[in-house]
């Protein structure tokens, strides 16, 4: 793994919530915070929402999504990532749950509900960026076009 690969694996391990930007059908932005587990160093990102969310609901309707991870005024890295998520179903839907429940058991108690939906963001664009370091750290188009 690089260093690039390394740090941006590191914001990935320490944080377990991201804020989701959808987009309404009248085509204005929504945010909401959601809990995240990831493979690949973000090559997928799976959510757990609750089917008649506004998340999901967007989602649904149009799969472009843009996610940021880092969002600890103490800590001034985060990564930000444009894609499009997909609702996760068959072989999908149960590399998310294994996933997703590994990161956070708890939430298991969940996987029978029909209300809770699995969604996966694939990211088209990424830029990590670290605003403490010297001098500033960005990486652009990581891991997308890795």
């Amino acid at each position: 793994m690089n260093a690039a690969a390394q740090v941006i694996d590191e914001l990935i391990t320490a944080n377990t919530i991201c804020v989701v930007c959808t987009l309404m059908p009248d085509g204005s932005p929504h945010a909401s915070a959601a809990h995240f587990a990831t493979v690949d160093h973000t090559q997928m990102l799976f959510l757990s929402l609750h089917r008649r969310s506004r998340t999901a609901e967007n989602i649904i309707l149009d799969s472009r999504t843009a996610i940021t991870i880092g969002v600890d005024p103490g800590v001034p890295a985060t990564l930000q990532m444009r894609g499009h998520t997909t609702v996760s179903q068959g072989a999908d839907l149960e590399i998310a749950q294994q996933t997703f429940y590994s990161r956070f058991p708890r939430s298991s108690r969940y996987k029978d509900d029909p209300r809770t939906l699995f969604v996966c963001f694939r990211p088209a664009w990424s830029r990590y960026s670290d605003a403490a370091a010297r001098p500033e750290f960005f990486v652009r188009g990581f891991p997308a076009s890795s």
